[in-house]
């Protein structure tokens, strides 16, 4: 524009030029020269025959239209970069707010895992510390891990991104020159490789939860020291009502039991008695009906005294088993009350132990 302000600024027919303003124009680009060229063709064919105030004129005019042109140009470029660095802004706005969503997800994340760590720490006993101290290191290692393949996610995409937009350029360029398709190659390679590490990551999680969800389980089924007491007074509750419905259950037999007997000595005492009756009046008339009735009566006193000489025995029996049985019972209470010292002293001891023991 330079060149072309100086061809009009020359006074006298624009026919003229310098050697030194030749050698000006030759020593520009190619580009230039042709363009300066065909405009100064141009120039010459419009304003070869007029007078050079009305070229200079002109002239002024048509810097003037290339000056607004540029000025329309430059103004094109800045709407361009203006909206470039709006959508840059955009993505940036956006990516900000992931960030904060991932910020918050991960400070909830965190929230949780320490709650649930202050549950395993209340939930904590001598009999399943080894057990917790394992289960929070095994959440310790899934966290880490998690927080590894986030990072390694976003490594990626960038990464895609990056290779994405080189691959554009690359496609607009025309071809892709040996090295950077060796680097490609590579990348590649490496993205395999990759994926083959997340995989053996992603199954090592899945085991690694596998097994905290089994100690999980285990820990559960192990029955804490309330519960073993809680579990312990039931027992002792059902057993003390099995003993009292078995004790009432064999008093109603012994109930029973003598009950019949003497039900059945008084129906033999009535079948006596009513035979003696039957028979009263006919041996009452006969003497040797007499003698034989006497001495059948002698024989069922003896059947009689018989039958309560056995049943005397089996009451001393059975007295001097129930005595054995109370003697053994006292022996077995005196066990149950040392058995009961020696737990409640073990019990004051584990309270002092976690006394001494805790902070």
């Amino acid at each position: 524009e330079e060149a072309v302000g100086d061809l009009f600024a020359v006074e006298g027919s624009l026919d003229f030029l310098s050697g030194k303003r030749i050698g000006a124009l030759v020593g520009m680009q190619a580009d230039a020269i042709s363009s300066l060229s065909a405009e100064y063709s141009e120039h010459s064919q419009l304003y070869g025959a007029v007078d050079p105030e009305t070229a200079a004129r002109r002239g002024k005019e048509q810097a003037h239209k290339r000056l607004m042109a540029s000025m329309e140009r430059q103004l094109q470029v800045a709407t361009t970069k203006c909206k470039a660095r709006a959508a840059a802004y955009d993505s940036l706005v956006e990516q900000v707010h992931a960030t904060e969503a991932a910020l918050e997800e991960q400070k909830e994340r965190t929230e949780r895992v320490v709650r649930e760590l202050a549950k395993l720490k209340a939930a904590e006993t001598p009999e399943n510390t080894k057990e917790l101290e394992a289960l929070s290191k095994l959440v310790t290692l899934n966290d880490r891990l998690k927080e590894q393949q986030e990072a390694f996610r976003g490594h990626c995409k960038r990464q895609r991104q990056e290779l994405t937009a080189a691959i554009a350029q690359l496609e607009e360029g025309g071809g892709l020159p040996p090295e950077e398709l060796q680097r490609l190659v590579k990348v590649e390679a490496l993205y395999t490789q990759e994926t083959d590490k997340l995989a053996r990551l992603r199954s090592l999680l899945a085991r690694k939860t596998q097994e905290t969800h089994v100690l999980r389980r285990k820990i559960d089924d192990v029955a804490t020291r309330g519960e073993l007491v809680q579990y312990e007074r039931r027992f002792v509750e059902l057993y003390e009502q099995m003993a009292a419905n078995l004790e009432v259950t064999r008093r109603y037999y012994t109930k029973y039991n003598t009950l019949t007997d003497a039900h059945k000595y008084l129906n033999k005492e009535i079948s006596i008695l009513n035979s003696i009756s039957g028979k009263w009046a006919q041996i009452s008339a006969s003497e040797s009906l007499k003698s034989s009735f006497l001495e059948q009566m002698e024989t069922i006193r003896a059947g009689v005294a018989d039958n309560l000489g056995r049943v005397k025995q089996k009451y001393e029996q059975d007295a001097a088993r129930r005595e054995e049985l109370a003697g053994g019972l006292s022996k077995v209470m005196e066990r149950q009350r040392v058995y009961f010292r020696a737990v409640k002293e073990f019990q004051e001891e584990c309270t002092r132990n976690e006394a001494l023991a805790g902070p």
